[in-house]
């Protein structure tokens, strides 16, 4: 699919092509490979987050510019932090109850 650049109603009025044609395609594209690259980086004996950080950068605008809809993207990661925030503190808590 040729990539090239297109109006779109984003904050910078032009942004790349992607590859996948919905919303859907996109999330599930990067949940395989966050568990593809998550297992290997389990495999390499690395923490989960390293390579989460490093799906995030290949898919994002740096790498192979997966990520076309960024506001529903943009979403699911701020859902995500504040559900590992509040993982740290169940965490914490349950430390400091010993």
């Amino acid at each position: 699919m040729p990539t090239g650049l297109c109006f779109c109603a984003s904050n910078r009025g032009y942004r790349e092509q992607t590859v996948f044609d919905s919303v859907f395609s996109e999330i599930a594209a990067l949940l395989l490979t966050a568990a593809v690259i998550g297992s290997i980086g389990v495999w390499l004996r690395q923490p989960l987050i390293v390579s989460f950080i490093a799906v995030g950068i290949l898919a994002g605008p740096a790498g192979l510019v997966w990520v076309a809809a960024a506001d529903q993207v943009d979403l699911l990661a701020k859902i995500g932090i504040a559900l590992l925030l509040n993982f740290i503190l169940i965490i914490f808590a349950g430390r400091a109850d010993r």
